[in-house]
């Protein structure tokens, strides 16, 4: 897992975007023929996500603190399951 870690911490925004959406397209069934994912491209494409979000800090929310969030009503509480969840702007 470390390995495909450094190896997207090394490209480019355009790789990394290209990168996460082959991974995204390999867990899809119709890419596997309705079998399940293979857990490689999961862990790929959760890794090319989470070093997406490490590249743009705050992009959904705009860079705000999870107080500045709620102030500007860009989190909610859930109804059904209580937790807090993240709305556009």
């Amino acid at each position: 897992m470390e390995e495909v870690r450094d190896s997207i911490r090394r490209v480019t925004d355009e790789q990394l975007i290209n990168y996460g959406k082959a991974a995204a397209y390999m867990s899809r069934p119709k890419a596997t023929l309705g079998r399940p994912p293979l857990e490689a491209f999961l862990i790929q494409s959760d890794e090319a996500r989470a070093e997406s979000r490490r590249h743009q800090p705050g992009y959904a929310t705009g860079g705000a603190t999870r107080r500045e969030q709620q102030s500007r009503g860009l989190v909610r509480t859930c109804v059904s399951s209580g937790r807090e969840r993240a709305y556009g702007q």
